[in-house]
């Protein structure tokens, strides 16, 4: 005698058919472990926690399990605000709830907790601070001469800037309470850092030119000198590689794996939460993508999606086990993820 089927196991079928007819075939990923989140490029960010797709006419709210992501769109308004200095323009997007997202113009870097944010003018590039986002701007750091680049903290409580200042050029901390202090002042200053970060101990940390790694409080980092490093802009990760092995660092230990032949890294790599995890694309000499990821004593070569994909771009981790890439153009257009099951 047959078993009658549940209505739990019918509905869940039916779900699961309408989730899959609403991707467009252009759009169904080659492999099972690829999932379409969108028929749309952009960008990923996360403010106070949750995460964003941004496109320029767009953004959508993703939210993420075990078994798929879920988008849902959150507006997009770009506002102008003039430049101090008159010299120019910013224009920032925040979605219809007034969430700040991203910005262009001039450099505009919106806090992780969408509190307020930090700009600098293209005119005097002084750096200026405004809470809420884009209301009540005043002069910050002004022992700064030349501000180039800011990077937050994850806590939103302090912010290291790339700047000329009283100690000369190299990497300052400015903090909420408006106080600024030198943390990481080389000779050569500007033309030794290739990217840095801070962690929530005001901490800097830097990737310098000549392949090594500095700490501040520890000094350079006992590791070989790598080519195309990168640390995490907000945890003591690092990652980068010789002639002959990939070197992941995290929390004071590294590992080193065999670099795939013939592979050449693409693209900025991306750090995962707590930055025990890190990412890179990679092309080989025939155009075949590979998404390579790093944690210690475990490296992942994942197939990409699509095969006929001539451009992908690494978005980066959402949450702890999801990775975004997108496709700006072509029939697969559009943003996927991968599920990474460690």
């Amino acid at each position: 005698m047959k078993r009658p089927v549940s209505l739990f196991l019918l509905f869940a079928f039916l779900v699961i058919q309408l989730y899959v007819a609403k991707i467009p075939a252009a759009h169904q990923v080659q492999t099972t472990s690829w999932l379409a989140v969108s028929s749309e490029p952009g960008g990923l960010v996360s403010r106070n926690g949750d995460y964003y797709l941004v496109t320029p006419s767009s953004s959508f709210q993703l939210q993420s399990n075990g078994i798929s992501i879920t988008s849902r769109a959150s507006g997009l308004n770009w506002v102008e605000v003039p430049e101090p200095s008159g010299a120019g323009i910013w224009r920032m997007a925040l979605t219809a709830q007034g969430v700040p997202l991203v910005g262009i113009g001039g450099a505009i870097y919106p806090a992780p907790n969408a509190t307020g944010t930090l700009w600098i003018d293209s005119g005097d590039h002084r750096l200026y601070y405004s809470q809420p986002p884009l209301s009540g701007m005043q002069s910050v750091g002004t022992t700064l001469s030349y501000v180039k680049k800011v990077v937050w903290a994850q806590d939103a409580q302090s912010a290291a800037v790339l700047a000329q200042g009283p100690e000369g050029w190299g990497i300052y901390v400015w903090t909420h309470a408006n106080q600024t202090y030198p943390a990481l002042i080389l000779r050569g200053g500007q033309q030794q850092i290739a990217n840095y970060g801070i962690l929530r101990n005001q901490t800097v940390i830097a990737a310098l030119k000549n392949g090594h790694i500095l700490q501040q409080g520890h000094g350079l980092v006992s590791i070989p000198p790598m080519e195309q490093v990168r640390v995490s802009r907000q945890y003591a990760s690092a990652l980068g590689h010789t002639a002959t092995q990939a070197i992941f660092w995290s929390n004071g230990k590294w590992n080193a794996y065999t670099l795939p032949k013939q592979l050449k890294w693409v693209g900025v790599p991306r750090f995962s939460k707590n930055g025990t995890m890190a990412a890179t694309l990679a092309q080989n000499l025939q155009g075949t993508w590979h998404l390579l990821l790093y944690g210690h004593h475990y490296t992942l070569d994942v197939h990409m999606p699509f095969t006929d994909v001539s451009e992908y771009h690494l978005l980066g981790f959402m949450g702890d086990h999801w990775i975004l890439i997108t496709v700006p153009e072509g029939p697969h257009r559009g943003t996927y993820a991968w599920w990474i099951n460690h």
